[in-house]
Formats: structure tokens, sequence, C-alpha cells
């Protein structure tokens, strides 16, 4: 939805992905620093302070998880082209509501005390046994953060169907390149993540 509408979606797992990349792609100085002085570090301190926790196998604090969709959406970005808040961790109902009540995530009240309001707000339902369908051995695609589910998986990975002649014979055929032809997937580097696990759905 957010691709189709050209928004902002925001989310902590989008939020922990540019962290990563981020320091995947660091490159640190190559002068000393002078005596006295040190390297500043290029992580701000929310996201040194969640890195860390990464490091030891945990994750961020409630309070870091609410000031990541607070600065998210307050970014530039967000302001200029719209976004969406994706608040699908909040498993109990009217959670998500207090949530951005409470802690004004998408907005200061203004002078008359009243908060922001959504344009539109979905609420996704569906029974569980659809849900086991679509969401088990979904996967997630850490270069992009895009995630596929089994069927969208094995349909892109398709063999191309074979053509014959009037003899029976398979056709060779040149295959052309598509730059609009959905790439096929590299299911080794896809990511299992724990929501998706049986357990869990």
């Amino acid at each position: 939805m957010s691709k189709r509408l050209d928004l902002v979606h925001v989310n902590l797992e989008n939020w922990l992905l540019k962290l990563q990349d981020k320091v995947k792609n660091y490159e640190a100085p190559e002068e000393e620093p002078e005596e006295g002085q040190t390297i500043p570090d290029f992580l701000s301190p929310l996201e040194r302070s969640v890195w860390n926790k990464l490091q030891v196998g945990q994750g961020p604090s409630h309070e870091e998880t609410l000031q990541v969709l607070k600065d998210e959406c307050s970014s530039n970005l967000a302001k200029t082209k719209g976004f969406i808040l994706d608040l699908t961790f909040y498993q109990a109902p009217e959670e998500w509501a207090k949530c951005i009540r409470n802690y004004n995530i998408i907005g200061e009240p203004d002078a008359e005390g009243n908060n922001p309001n959504f344009t539109h707000i979905l609420d996704l339902d569906m029974d569980d046994d659809e849900v086991r369908l679509r969401a088990e051995h979904m996967r997630l695609d850490p270069t992009d953060g895009v995630v596929y589910s089994a069927w969208e998986i094995k349909e892109r990975n398709k063999p191309k169907p074979i053509k014959y002649d009037e003899d029976g014979n398979p056709i060779e055929e040149e295959e052309e390149e598509d730059e609009n032809a959905p790439k096929k997937l590299d299911v080794d580097s896809l990511v299992h993540r724990v929501e998706d696990t049986p357990d869990m759905i």
C-alpha cells in the first residue's frame, strides 16, 4: 500500500533494517584524530542504544520503540509525502490507540488541546485458518524489507514453460531481458521472521 500510494511506511522493523544498513555501510575516517579529539559517533544516541542491545540478542525497549515511531512520523519525508503508521505489534484491542494518544506519536496537540487525526484507519481482520494459510512460511528480503508469501516465492521462481515442436522435441528459445519482469528470488537469502513461525501465528 505504501508503494502504491507513494507514502512512507513507518514501522519498527523498517527502522531496524535501515539501522543495520547504516552500520554495515559505515566507513571509518582514514585520518587519526588529533590528540585530545575523538571521532564523533556516526550513530545517534537512540541508534547506538538499540544497536548495543541487538548485539546481545535483545530488542529496543518500549520507550525506544515509541521514540523511533515518533521520530519517523515527524521526519521531513513523512511530513512531505504522508505516511502509513504500521502498529501490527500491538496485539490487544485498543492498545495502538492508547499508544498514539498517550505519547503523541503522530504530533503534539494544538493550542486547543486537540490531537492530530489520521485520514484513514485500517483494521485488518480474517479468520484463523486464512491467517495461517497466508502467513506461514513468509520470508523477508533483508536488502529492501519486502516480505514474500510462500505462494509468491513459488510463483516468482517457476521455471519458464517448455515449448515443443511438431515432433515433440523441446524448442530452445533465447531468453530476452525484460526490465519490468519480476526477478527470481534467492530463497536462501530470505529471512524467516519470528512473527511468521507457526507457534506465533
